[in-house]
């Protein structure tokens, strides 16, 4: 299972927080989004053909 730091905070390159206090933080850390967070769209796959 995947755990993301700081409420699935995304950084870019250069953009690391210097306090590293929140990445053992388990009251800030996200194992399971019931909706995409802000920002993200999932995209809309046709299905599979059946086998």
């Amino acid at each position: 299972m995947w755990a993301y730091v700081d409420g699935g905070v995304r950084y870019l390159p250069g953009e690391w927080p210097k306090s590293t206090k929140k990445l053992f933080d388990p009251t800030s850390a996200v194992t399971l989004y019931t909706e995409a967070p802000e920002g993200i769209t999932i995209p809309d796959y046709k299905p599979l053909p059946p086998a």
